[in-house]
Order: structure tokens, then C-alpha cells, then sequence
């Protein structure tokens, strides 16, 4: 009787533990008709948290309207700068989402960079590179002080090529 209560027990812990989430994300990729779709309505910047004025690029800081859109224009032309030839085609790949997510702390530095593309793993690591190499970001502002937020930017991955 025993013996079977403790099966039991371990048998439950064993298929507890298995449910549990992975350390790491799960990244799943699709077909591109399925991407494109995604991706056409998914371009464009974000910023999350508290705060009354949102993070920006410092060239973009004294703007009053359209800061964070002149952010992932900056974004996107100091990612370029990292970027080689593109390795997947773009008339196939080409609207593929970009995700670039990162936060800004209440200092201006950029920490906790993540890219989420699952199709090239090298991409990932030049964003990175890319981020980490801009100048200090103006944090956001919330009541008079600086404070941390969170800036997600959705980027198609022809547009992360230089392509004149």
C-alpha cells in the first residue's frame, strides 16, 4: 500500500514538472501567407509602463507629436548599419515580422534587448549589436521624473535592409 502511494506520488510530480513552462520561449514559425498577414498589421512602435511622456531617440526627445515614430525610424537606420545582405529571400520572406523589444531605463540606457525572428539566428544577434550601439535614450517621464518603460518595435524584414 505504501509502495503504491508513493508511485502515485511521484508519478504526479513527474507529469507536474513536465507541464511546467519552458525556460526558454517557444518560437514558432508558419508559412509566409500566414506571416504576411501578421506582419501588414503588426508594423509600428509601442512603448509600455507608467509614465506621462514616453522614451525616445534622443534626436526625436524635443518632438511633441510623432516621437516615437521618428524613435523606430532612428531604430531602424542604426539596425541597418549592422546589417549584411539579407539571407532569405524577400519577395518570400520579405513581410516576415521583426519584433525588437527592449527597456529603457529611468537612466536612458537600453537593457534586456530581445528579438523575436525565428527564421535567421544570426539577425538576431546583429539587432542586438545594433541597440546596444545607440547613443542613451531620453527615459520616459512620469510627473516630473524619469522612469523606466518598455519600447517594442514591429519591423518587416525587408525593411531592415538597405535595399537603394
Amino acid at each position: 500500500m505504501l509502495r503504491t502511494i508513493t508511485l502515485s506520488i511521484c508519478f504526479f510530480v513527474a507529469v507536474m514538472a513536465s507541464a511546467q513552462e519552458p525556460a526558454s520561449p517557444v518560437q514558432v514559425t508558419s508559412a509566409p501567407i500566414e506571416m504576411q498577414a501578421v506582419a501588414e498589421a503588426a508594423v509600428g512602435i509601442t512603448a509600455t509602463g507608467d509614465h506621462d511622456t514616453p522614451p525616445s531617440h534622443p534626436q526625436c526627445s524635443d518632438r511633441k507629436d510623432g516621437a516615437l515614430d521618428c524613435t523606430a525610424d532612428l531604430v531602424l537606420a542604426g539596425i541597418r548599419q549592422h546589417m549584411e545582405a539579407p539571407t532569405m529571400d524577400l519577395k518570400t520572406y520579405g513581410e516576415y515580422p521583426v519584433t525588437v523589444t527592449f527597456v529603457v531605463n529611468r537612466f536612458g540606457d537600453m537593457k534586456d534587448v530581445r528579438v523575436d525572428h525565428s527564421a535567421e539566428a544570426d539577425l538576431a544577434k546583429r539587432i542586438v549589436v545594433a541597440v546596444y550601439d545607440m547613443p542613451k535614450f531620453t527615459p520616459a517621464v512620469k510627473a516630473g521624473a524619469a522612469t523606466g518603460s518598455t519600447i517594442q518595435v514591429v519591423y518587416r524584414y525587408a525593411d531592415l535592409f538597405d535595399q537603394e
